[in-house]
């Protein structure tokens, strides 16, 4: 059996898969490159009101119950205690920040939303990552590692390709050579 008609087609749809990604981050990289051309001016509304949440402070049910009373969204951080007993919650989706200082026992709330233009919006999309923040971000996070599977399957099957098809393979090992002595040489040095 000829496994190269299984992998070349394995190739374009990975080819295919990466095509949304890259142009994705082609567009929003491009966005945070021209900063200057696309303004991420921060606009903050703050909000301050009594808080009626009976639950303990911090839990998982008091954030939930939080996020429900003020229509709060997007990829939730830990919490953090503040020195007077109060604690700071912040959510984080493109385009929007949120913050929420809850006083100690609970009886008053400050919310803080920040707003960014749509240069601010390309930057968020760009970094957004992770498994947390409700259903949306559950399926970015999930076509984000197909993307990253789909990555290296088109060039591990790209190297099947060349190396079926190509007689004189001197140039490509040097080019495949080159390529990861390269990484390994960047890796090396972030590290």
């Amino acid at each position: 059996m000829n496994p190269f008609p299984t992998v070349r087609r394995l190739h374009l749809i990975a080819g295919l898969i990466l095509l949304i990604w890259v142009v994705m981050y082609f567009v929003t990289g491009w966005v945070m490159i021209h900063e200057k051309w696309f303004p991420r001016g921060p606009q903050k509304v703050t909000t301050s009101e009594p808080l009626s949440l009976s639950e303990p402070l911090a839990t998982a049910e008091f954030i939930k119950n939080l996020e429900s009373a003020y229509g709060i969204g997007g990829q939730r951080r830990p919490p953090k205690p503040l020195a007077n007993g109060g604690w700071q919650f912040n959510w984080v989706r493109p385009g929007e920040n949120t913050e929420a200082i809850v006083s100690a026992g609970a009886k008053q709330v400050s919310i803080t939303r920040t707003h960014f233009d749509p240069g601010g919006w390309a930057h968020g999309l760009h970094r957004l990552h992770g498994y947390r923040g409700g259903w949306a971000y559950w399926i970015w996070a999930g076509f984000m590692d197909l993307a990253s599977a789909a990555m290296i399957l088109f060039a591990v099957s790209g190297v099947y390709l060349w190396w079926k098809t190509t007689r004189n393979k001197l140039p490509g090992l040097l080019c495949l050579g080159l390529g990861i002595g390269f990484t390994t040489l960047i890796v090396a040095h972030l590290s």
